[in-house]
C-alpha cells in the first residue's frame, strides 16, 4: 500500500476568512469520500477543532471533525492548539489575540515538517495588522518561513498543474514594487 502523506492545514486568522476556507475545503475533502484516501493524503487541521464547528454550524456544512488523539473513519483531524475559543473574539475584528493564535498555528505547522513528522503545509490566510499587534513583526507566511528554516533566499510561488508564477515582490506599496522590479531581481 502507498505510503500517506501527512498535510498539515492551518486555520488562519479566526476572526478571519482562515476558518471559512478551511471548512470549506474539508468539505470538498470529505466529498471525495475514501477515493484513494483523499488521493494519498492525510490532511490534519493545526487550529482549534472548537472553532472549526461553529464555523462549519454557522455556514450549514456538514463536516466530521475529530480530536487528532481519537481519529474516527470519516472525520478530518484537528491538533487543537488551545490557543483561543470562539468566545475570545469578535468575527471581522483585528486583534492581537487572533494576530497570536494564527501565527502559532503556521509555526506549529513549520516546526512539525522541519522535524519530519509532516510533508506540507496548506495555509488559510493570516492578517498582518493583527500578528503585527500580536509582536509577531513578519510580512507574511514567506517571511515567517525564511526565518524559521534560515533559508539564504525564499521565493514565493503559486503553483498550478498550467501554471507557475513567482512573485518578483511582494507586500510591498505599488510604488515600490515598481521601483524593486529590476532585471537582477527578476
Amino acid at each position: 500500500m502507498k505510503s500517506m502523506k501527512k498535510i498539515l492545514i492551518t486555520l488562519g486568522d479566526p476572526a478571519g476568512i482562515g476558518p471559512e476556507v478551511v471548512v470549506k475545503l474539508l468539505s470538498h475533502i470529505q466529498s471525495l469520500g475514501h477515493r484513494e484516501k483523499y488521493l494519498g493524503l492525510s490532511p490534519l487541521i493545526i487550529g482549534e477543532k472548537e472553532i472549526l464547528v461553529d464555523t462549519a454550524e454557522s455556514l450549514g456544512i456538514k463536516v466530521n471533525f475529530c480530536s487528532e488523539e481519537k481519529p474516527s473513519e470519516g472525520s478530518i483531524s484537528v491538533r487543537s492548539i488551545g490557543m483561543l475559543k470562539t468566545d475570545d473574539y469578535e468575527l471581522g475584528k483585528i486583534s492581537a489575540v487572533c494576530g497570536n493564535a494564527a501565527y502559532h498555528y503556521f509555526a506549529h505547522a513549520v516546526e512539525a515538517c522541519i522535524s519530519g513528522e509532516a510533508h506540507g503545509i496548506v495555509t488559510a490566510p493570516l492578517n498582518k495588522e493583527a500578528m503585527n499587534l500580536a509582536g509577531h513583526h513578519f510580512v507574511g507566511h514567506t517571511d515567517i518561513l525564511e526565518k524559521m528554516t534560515r533559508a539564504e533566499t525564499v521565493i514565493m510561488a503559486l503553483v498550478h498543474p498550467k501554471i507557475l508564477v513567482s512573485h518578483v515582490t511582494d507586500h510591498v506599496s505599488l510604488r515600490e514594487a515598481l521601483d524593486a522590479i529590476t532585471i537582477p531581481r527578476i
